[in-house]
């Protein structure tokens, strides 16, 4: 591995000396091929980008998230993770109240609060009455996925951000919360995309 250049001696180019090493940057694009897994985060985010965009507010807090992950800071990701998924959600919120005003239909008073549980009753409203609009793999994916994946991403922050014990969140907790999110903000993206022709 360092023959081949994956791996240099020392802890960084600064302090080049053994027993440290590090990846060298072909090492990490050799690493981000691997695998999608939290745990290899250059992996994680390539997959992540290439089913979904995110506004800048959700790739900052996704990607502190997966940081404090492998960091093994579980609480600070469960509530960064979340805070990546809520502003999806604000976005898809914001596109559904904008296209609802211009056409003058009637907006749910979910729609209007900066609540996340509240959003996600508000957009279940909308999208329940326009579904059957949704082309089938849509809604399908909508009615499937929608409220699990909404569900255990705030569930996780909410143990950690309403602890009954000192180690409120697991490792796999939060490990599925990152597995989930990927296909989150690609749904999240369908539907934003359908909603700007269809609401």
């Amino acid at each position: 591995m360092f023959r081949t250049g994956y791996l240099a001696w020392g802890y960084n180019l600064s302090n080049p000396n053994p027993p440290f090493f590090h990846l060298t940057s072909q090492g990490r694009e050799a690493l981000s091929r691997v695998g999608r897994d939290p745990s290899n985060p250059e992996g994680y985010l390539k997959h992540l980008y290439s089913v979904a965009a995110l506004n800048l507010i959700s790739k900052s807090y996704l990607e502190e998230g997966l940081n404090c992950y492998v960091s093994g800071l579980y609480k600070s990701a469960a509530v960064m993770v979340s805070a990546a998924s809520e502003a999806l959600i604000n976005d898809l919120r914001d596109t559904v109240k904008d296209k609802l005003e211009k056409t003058e239909q009637k907006i749910p008073k979910n729609l209007t609060t900066w609540r996340a549980k509240e959003t996600l009753l508000g957009l279940e409203s909308v999208f329940d009455d326009k579904s059957k609009k949704m082309p089938f793999s849509l809604r399908e994916e909508y009615e499937s996925y929608w409220p699990a994946f909404t569900q255990q991403i705030r569930a996780a922050r909410n143990e950690a951000g309403h602890p009954h014990s000192i180690e409120p969140i697991k490792q796999e907790t939060v490990h599925a919360s990152l597995l989930i999110f990927p296909e989150l903000a690609k749904l999240s993206s369908n539907l934003l995309e359908w909603a700007n022709e269809n609401v």
